[in-house]
């Protein structure tokens, strides 16, 4: 069967053909536009997927990735907090293939460069165990670490120079 027309569908019962019922397809389903499901995931005729709600993935060993070959891995994924890429849009995890020019098989975590946060935190169980931030403040370092003994997550600073012996200084943080 050909239907043949230009009629564009915007809603369901829209377009050259309205099917009230359900649609099954034994076999494939081309479409050369959008795809949309009530506006809540869609699919544009350039392969943009937007959806309104969480991605379930049902099953074993399913996963986000490129539609390289291997020893072509040339591109990267990117999963970020906000619209975009780069850390003024949220935090993100970016993952190269082993091929991709200067960076190949780099696994890049990124804080967003938020005024009132920018940090990463490491969690087991639930409680934070470890914590990277953006401190500036002299003698400190970016790194704080959970203090089992004080039962909280305390700043790894740095001692004077040479106070872990010549040439070294010690890393501490507080009784």
């Amino acid at each position: 069967m050909t239907l043949t027309g230009t009629t564009d569908s915007t809603s369901t019962s829209t377009g050259i053909l309205v099917i009230s019922g359900g649609l099954g397809v034994a076999k494939s389903f081309y479409m050369n536009g959008t795809f949309s499901n009530n506006g809540n995931f869609t699919v544009s005729s350039a392969g943009l997927v937007t959806a309104k709600s969480n991605i379930v993935f049902s099953g074993a060993g399913l996963g986000v990735l490129q539609s390289t070959a291997d020893g072509s891995d040339n591109t990267y994924v990117h999963v970020s907090g906000g619209g975009g890429e780069g850390d003024t849009r949220g935090a993100y995890i970016q993952v190269h293939g082993n091929e991709r020019a200067a960076t190949g098989g780099k696994l890049e975590l990124g804080a967003g460069d938020s005024a009132t946060a920018g940090y990463i935190t490491f969690l087991t169980l639930g409680a934070e165990v470890a914590r990277f931030d953006r401190s500036t403040t002299a003698t400190h370092t970016r790194f704080m670490v959970y203090d089992v003994d004080n039962a909280t997550v305390e700043r790894v600073t740095v001692g004077a120079a040479d106070s872990g012996g010549s040439g070294f200084k010690v890393l501490r943080i507080p009784n």
